[in-house]
């Protein structure tokens, strides 16, 4: 029976072979012992036929070869790899066995191209197996194409990451971006984001799979949308060999984005994913991802027409190098002057006139700005290179201002006193050091979409041209200077005496991007004592990651401790729900970090909002990174190579919960950072500090100043006319001690500007300002008082008409200040210790000679005493 069985096998096995429906390998029969079919002898060389040796492919199709003899079935392989590697996914491999033919047509595909395949075959009967002689390869070259686009699908075919925060996914239908096409939404409640999981707070994955091979692109498109609080959203792809890539997006709050991300921008994740190759093998995306970290509020995303795109079929939206002649003339748009414009490709020249030329000039604000629309985009660099020139009159500054998608305009300034008459200047700007000149977006500097671009200057009210020439977009790095810092003996590491702008700051100094509000200005306003000449202000947003500022240095010499000035100047929300809060200074922390990789911190808590010099001995330090050090190294003075400093704040409601208000632009201003020998910790105040005094609060009465130089390091100049001159007089009031403050104007002319930034103790309250003046009878006095409400500094005026000749107390309450904005808001008592600069102007007309006058100014001061409503003047003999 059991012969019969074998028989009867071996029979429909030689029956199968026979009807050509697959050759059977002897590994398939193992130990069937039936052999009368069997192909037995020397297997014959033989060699490759098709496709040829070295050939270029565009697809893959028939294979031959010769026939090899007394072969009865042969195997094809094909493999990525010379080495013809099969048990690797990333490498494509392929086998095809029991080839009868000495051909055969491939209808696998593979999925890697532009790159060599290798190709071999064996033959085999019973005796054995034998190699072709020969092993090719050929080139599997992608079709090119010009971009792929990658469905959305449905809401379901979208996965939230189970890990994450919990959001909402739909499609919706509405054609949102007026493209035709739908858009996935992704929204979220910012209750949702916080379940007290720290790896997954704020942290939002939702996927799709793609599938898609994209040779011949380079970058991924797409149109966009966020409202909502503070958001990091993040693109993150997948490649063909499992390896996951990210590209952060600069959002504009509230404003419908085209974004581009080119694949060379995109950068590996190593945590806890794939790592392969390490190239972002981007010509086969497995999946596509939309992230959002450190996002803790309520939003609502969107995003439509995906795809992957040849970035040079859109150069045309991107600005490189300006090319002014490409925007139509009759769409800019003048402020302040009437310039008078001469256009190259490469060039713009404004000119400007005095009121005295009898030229059209807009305004008598001394500022004015032509504006070009670009609407494109920058590109490719983090800086604006330019050259700048100017020729006549000089006035305070040229000025750049950059007006973004979501509405939001920056400035940057270039001083007249930095520029030679009739020579180029050429100015490498970081878009980091553009400040914020009129914030009604999101705050954020994205520099992407440009709406349009501004060229103009202000405090200018003589006859000249400016010129801007060869406008650029640029990378920081490829115009670096040396930003080692070298220590000398004395110890002093910054003092910040030696810049000339802001700009050069972000050459040296080293900042974060996790705080997202991070910036850096140069101060002469803010700086105390009269031989200093600047400090610097580095700025912070509230609720987020420590904004964090890093100095390399090296030193040779010995010390023990470190010093550093601090001021705190951060303006507190103007919530409601924060009424309780009384303290809203940064959180700082001093950073050393060491040659060894040790990272030393010492936190001070939140710092004084008066300038403080903090004295830290190096043995008061504690290790930050104890979790990677196993033995640290001491503080020694010649292995820091790095200091840093850190400002944070966060608010919490009246029950102690987080209450994230996102308030950007709070500064604090520092200086004289310096190594030294204290041995133990401490915080010396170092300022003129106004506080009340009964009713009082004296602002000045400049009794304690040795000299007019002395008197110049506290009262500033707002102008730069060459009119302008302040002493320290004897010429006083029976009631004004020894000295006043003689303060020169020019009449026929633009208002000078005199103006002391005191510091106030947050005691300070005052319903109305107290102060003397004397002039000639003909003046016309501006008292100004700059208040900074939440993130908003708002401008109040008194006017003096006809200044009294004798020596009078001017009492005028708080509400008799008019507000030279479009603000409804009244200041009040409180408001006093907001202030952020008092200022005075003067003006004459009806005086055809233009002839030099001078007023005094003494005594001045707030007091709590008088009413909102008083408005009175005393002789005082």
């Amino acid at each position: 029976m059991k012969k019969s069985v074998i028989l009867l096998t071996s029979l429909l096995l030689l029956a199968s072979c026979q009807e050509g429906t697959k050759n059977i390998n002897k590994n398939e029969i193992e130990d069937n012992s039936f052999s009368s079919s069997y192909v037995t002898g020397e297997l014959g060389d033989f060699d490759l036929v098709s496709p040829g040796n070295l050939v270029e492919l565009d697809e893959i199709t028939t294979f031959s070869w010769t026939a090899s003899s007394n072969a009865e079935t042969y195997s094809l392989e094909i493999c990525a790899s010379e080495y013809f590697i099969s048990d690797i996914d990333i490498i494509d491999y392929y086998i095809e066995r029991n080839i009868a033919a000495t051909s055969f047509a491939v209808k696998a595909s593979f999925s890697t191209q532009n790159t060599y395949y290798y190709w071999r075959v064996f033959a085999y009967n019973h005796d054995g197996s034998k190699q072709s002689t020969s092993t090719y390869s050929f080139y599997y070259k992608a079709p090119e194409v010009e971009e792929v686009k990658f469905d959305l699908g449905d809401a379901d075919d979208w996965t939230l990451h189970s890990l994450g925060s919990h959001a909402d996914i739909s499609i919706d239908n509405s054609n949102f971006f007026e493209n035709d096409e739908e858009s996935l939404v992704i929204s979220f409640k910012g209750e949702d984001m916080k379940r007290g999981i720290i790896e997954s707070d704020g942290w939002i994955v939702v996927t799709k799979t793609i599938e898609k091979s994209i040779y011949g692109t380079d970058a991924l498109y797409f149109n966009m949308y966020y409202a909502g609080q503070d958001a990091s959203v993040f693109i993150r792809l997948v490649d063909k060999d499992n390896e996951y890539w990210y590209c952060p997006v600069q959002i504009s709050n509230n404003a419908k984005q085209t974004v581009f991300l080119k694949f060379t921008d995109f950068i590996q994740r190593y945590n806890d994913v794939t790592v392969a190759n390490e190239t972002f093998d981007y010509e086969r995306i497995k999946y596509m991802e939309v992230v959002f970290e450190k996002t803790f509020g309520d939003g609502v995303f969107l995003i439509s027409d995906v795809k992957a795109i040849k970035f040079d079929n859109y150069r045309d939206r991107f600005i490189e190098k300006l090319n002014y002649l490409e925007y139509d003339e009759s769409l800019w748009v003048n402020e302040g002057y009437e310039f008078e414009k001469t256009v190259t490709n490469d060039e713009l020249t404004l000119n400007y006139y005095s009121n005295t030329e009898g030229k059209p000039r807009i305004g008598q604000s001394g500022y004015g700005f032509a504006k070009i629309y670009v609407g494109r985009y920058f590109f490719g660099g983090d800086s604006i290179k330019v050259k700048v020139r100017y020729n006549g009159s000089k006035g305070t500054n040229v000025v750049i201002r950059v007006y973004e998608e979501d509405t939001d305009r920056w400035s940057y300034r270039i001083p007249f006193s930095l520029l030679d008459e009739g020579e180029y200047k050429e100015l490498v700007i970081p878009f980091a050091a553009f400040m914020k000149s009129d914030i009604l977006g999101d705050g954020k500097r994205q520099f992407y979409y440009i709406i349009n671009l501004q060229f103009g200057l202000e405090g200018q009210y003589g006859t000249g041209d400016i010129s801007f020439k060869d406008f650029e977009i640029v990378n920081k790095s490829d115009y670096a200077v040396e930003t080692s810092r070298l220590v000398e003996s004395d110890g002093m590491i910054e003092d910040f005496d030696k810049y000339q702008s802001a700009n050069e700051l972000y050459f040296i100094w080293e900042t974060t991007e996790a705080n997202k509000d991070e910036q850096m200005l140069i101060s002469s306003a803010a700086k105390t004592g009269n031989k200093n000449v600047n400090c610097a202000q580095f700025e912070y947003k509230s609720d987020m990651e420590a904004a964090t500022y890093t100095l390399l240095i090296e030193t040779a010499s010995s010390f023990s401790s470190i010093s550093i000035d601090l001021k705190d100047n951060s303006t507190k929300s103007s919530d409601r729900r924060l009424s309780h809060v009384s303290v809203y200074s940064a959180d700082a922390a001093i950073y050393l970090h060491l040659v060894s990789g040790e990272m030393y911190k010492y936190s001070l808590g939140n710092i004084e909002r008066v300038w403080t010099r903090y004295d830290l001995p190096f043995s008061s330090f504690t290790l930050a990174n104890e979790e990677d050090i196993s033995i640290p190294s001491p503080i020694v003075a010649k292995n820091i190579i790095k200091i840093g400093i850190s400002l944070q704040f966060f608010y919490y409601d009246i029950y102690g919960n987080p209450l994230p208000m996102y308030s950007i632009s709070n500064a604090v201003y520092l200086d004289n950072i310096k190594f030294g020998q204290a041995d133990e910790y401490s915080a010396q105040e170092i300022e003129r500090v106004v506080r009340m005094n009964g009713n009082i609060a004296l602002v000045d009465d400049f009794e304690g100043y040795e000299d007019s130089d002395d008197l110049s390091s506290y009262w500033l100049d707002g102008r730069t006319y060459e009119y302008q001159k302040k002493e320290l007089s004897n010429e006083v009031s029976s009631e004004g001690g020894n000295h006043s403050a003689k303060l020169q104007y020019k009449s026929n002319s633009e208002s000078i500007s005199y103006y002391c930034a005191p510091t106030f103790d947050q005691n300070v309250v005052g319903r109305g300002l107290r102060v003397s003046i004397k002039a000639n009878g003909l003046a016309t006095i501006y008292i100004n008082l700059y208040i900074t409400i939440g993130s908003n500094t708002l401008q109040y005026r008194y006017t003096v008409a006809n200044a009294s000749e004798s020596w009078t107390e001017y009492s005028i309450g708080l509400n008799n200040f008019v507000a030279v904005d479009t603000t409804t808001y009244r200041p009040d008592a409180n408001d006093i210790k907001n202030i952020s600069r008092i200022s005075f102007g003067a003006v004459q007309s009806g005086d055809a000679t233009a002839s030099l006058y001078d007023f005094y100014i003494d005594n001045l001061m707030f007091d709590y005493s008088l009413s909102y409503t008083d408005l009175s003047t005393r002789t005082i003999q």
